[in-house]
């Protein structure tokens, strides 16, 4: 996806990698995240309560999977490629995530 952005009188086109939130997608953020799965909820938008919820599922892969399932049924589509990777940016994981999924 490409979008253009102005810049005083010029137009410049910013990529934006974007793929499909499917099972495979998913399965590659969350193992990427990893540990991380707390701090990566809190940019998600959940609270430190909601996040304790998640403590039932036994890895933190699948912790990761079903935070991003939730938070993608809850926004719905307001939840965009742009937002996870974000929040991956800002984990230090959004390297990892793009190579995992071919986005380079």
């Amino acid at each position: 996806m490409s979008i253009a952005l102005p810049t005083g009188t010029r137009s410049v086109a910013i990529d934006i990698p974007s793929f499909e939130f499917d099972v495979r997608s998913l399965t590659k953020i969350s193992s990427c995240v990893g540990v991380q799965w707390r701090a990566f909820g809190r940019l998600l938008g959940y609270t430190v309560s909601e996040l304790e919820d998640y403590n039932r599922f036994e890895t933190n892969s699948e912790k990761t999977y079903q935070l991003i399932s939730a938070w993608r049924d809850k926004l719905g589509r307001r939840a965009t490629t742009q937002l996870l990777l974000q929040a991956c940016d800002d984990i230090g994981v959004k390297g990892a995530v793009e190579d995992k999924l071919g986005l380079q």
